[in-house]
């Protein structure tokens, strides 16, 4: 296993609240890769991350929000979990955003769904090393 799932306990409700806020943010772009991986450009560029980024493990860090996060790009959808604190784990790149970006994402869904170039996908092509 490339990281660890942090198994939270159900008394963290700020964690719970934020980790809600994260799967949100990662279904907005779930559903703009879907609605739009038929279009140019974007067939073209989803089809390449597919080829080349399949398993992408990146840690996602929101300035604002408590906890980490781990995104995977796999089989052409966005998965994120809750990251432990070990230290074992490995990761492709590292992914630091704020607060204010992904509340601002989830409150106006249907302009990035409709223009998935407006989405952060920077962490996808980074190479580099956490």
């Amino acid at each position: 296993m490339r990281h660890h799932v942090l198994m939270m306990q159900s008394n963290e409700k700020k964690s719970d609240t934020d980790y809600e806020m994260i799967q949100e943010y990662i279904g907005i772009c779930n559903r703009s890769i879907s609605e739009n991986c038929e279009k140019f450009p974007y067939k073209q560029i989803f089809g390449a991350v597919r080829e080349q980024k399949n398993d992408v493990c990146i840690q996602m860090a929101v300035d604002g929000l408590d906890g980490r996060y781990v995104i995977r790009f796999l089989y052409g959808a966005l998965i994120c979990e809750r990251l432990c604190n070990c230290g074992h784990c490995n990761f492709d790149g590292v992914w630091t955003t704020h607060y204010q970006y992904i509340a601002y994402v989830i409150e106006n869904p249907d302009i990035y769904v409709k223009f998935p170039a407006l989405l952060d996908w920077s962490w996808l092509y980074s190479d580099r090393q956490a």
